[in-house]
C-alpha cells in the first residue's frame, strides 16, 4: 500500500541529492532498489496512525484497525528493515567505497531515523501538554526539525553520498527549512476536506501550529469543538484560520524562504519547493464530512 505521495518520499529526496552531485539519473535497477528505499515511509506512517489514532490515511481505513495493532507495528518494523535493506542493496550496486557506505548508514541510523522517533516523541509530549504556552510553540519547530525536516534534509545528504560526495551544508539547510515549511502547510491542510482527517489535530489537541498560535492569541478551542459538532465547519475554519493567524503561519513559511534565498547555491531547491500561497488563499469549498 502506498502512502506516501511520491514527490513526498524518501525516495525522491534521495534522487534530487543524487541527481544534483552527479550530474545524471538512477539507472533503472537503481531506481528498483531506490523504490523498495520508501518502505520506510510506509513503515513511519504506520506508526504514525496508531500513535495519532488516526482513523483514516488516504480515503480508506487505517490499517492498523484492520489488521490490529501488534500486527501493524511488527509489519512496519519489517518495512523499516526492506528499506535499510534495499538501501545497502544500493550502496554495494553502486560499488561506493567503505567510508561513503559508512556514511550513509550513520546519517540513516543515527540522524534520520532517530530524528523521526525524536520527533514522535516530543509530538506525543504536546499532545499530552495540558497548557499551551512559548515553551510549546518552541517545541513544535523542534518536532518539525527532525521530522519533517529531517525527512528531505536526509534524503539529500544521503543522495549527494550515494553519488560518491560529500553532503553540500548549505543544501542541508534548504532541505530542513523546506520541511518546516511542508509540515506547515501540511498542518493548515488538515482545516480541509483535502486531507485524510479533517479537524482530527484540532480535535485531538496535538498542538500543531494552528491551533497553537489560535490559542495563543485568545483563541476559545471549546467555540472550534462546538461548531465541528453542529458541523459549521465554515466557523470552524474561519475560527481558527482567522486572519491573523493566517498572517502569522504565512511568515514563518516566507521566512524560512527568505533564507533559502540568501544561501548561496547552485542547487535548485524548486524540485523540492513547498507553495505557501495558499495559507492566505485557500478557502473552505466543499463540505467536510
Amino acid at each position: 500500500m502506498g502512502y506516501q505521495p511520491k514527490d513526498k518520499s524518501f525516495e525522491y529526496y534521495i534522487s534530487v541529492g543524487f541527481e544534483y552531485a552527479s550530474g545524471r539519473k538512477f539507472t533503472d535497477s537503481e531506481l528498483i532498489l531506490l523504490r523498495n528505499i520508501s518502505d520506510i515511509d510506509t513503515s513511519i506512517i504506520k506508526i504514525d496512525d496508531i500513535l495519532d489514532n488516526e482513523q483514516e490515511r488516504n480515503g480508506s481505513k487505517c490499517i492498523y484497525l484492520i489488521d490490529g495493532v501488534e500486527n501493524t507495528i511488527i509489519n512496519a518494523r519489517l518495512d523499516e528493515i526492506n528499506g535499510l535493506s534495499a538501501l545497502i542493496s544500493l550502496i554495494e550496486i553502486r560499488k561506493l567505497s567503505p567510508i561513503f557506505g559508512y556514511k550513509i548508514l550513520k546519517i540513516f541510523n543515527d540522524n534520520y531515523i532517530r530524528g523521526i522517533y525524536e520527533g514522535q516523541k516530543i509530538d506525543k509530549e504536546l499532545e499530552k501538554s495540558s497548557f499551551i504556552t512559548k515553551e510549546t510553540l518552541d517545541k513544535y519547530f523542534l518536532m518539525v526539525k527532525k521530522f519533517t525536516g529531517g525527512h528531505i534534509r536526509y534524503g539529500l545528504e544521503i543522495g549527494q553520498l550515494l553519488a560518491g560526495k560529500d553532503p553540500d551544508e548549505k543544501i542541508s539547510l534548504i532541505g530542513e527549512l523546506l520541511g518546516i515549511n511542508r509540515q506547515i502547510v501540511d498542518d493548515f491542510q488538515d482545516y480541509f476536506t483535502s486531507h485524510h482527517y479533517p479537524f482530527g489535530d484540532i480535535k485531538r489537541s496535538t498542538k500543531r501550529l494552528p491551533e497553537i498560535l489560535f490559542i495563543l492569541n485568545g483563541g476559545n478551542r471549546d467555540v472550534v469543538l462546538d461548531a465541528i459538532e453542529k458541523k459549521d465547519f465554515q466557523k470552524a475554519v474561519d475560527t481558527v484560520l482567522n486572519k491573523k493567524v493566517r498572517n502569522q503561519l504565512y511568515t514563518y513559511c516566507k521566512e524560512n524562504l527568505a533564507r533559502c534565498r540568501e544561501t548561496k547555491t547552485d542547487f535548485e531547491y524548486q524540485k523540492i519547493f513547498i507553495d505557501c500561497d495558499l495559507i492566505l488563499t485557500k478557502k473552505v469549498f466543499e463540505l467536510h464530512t
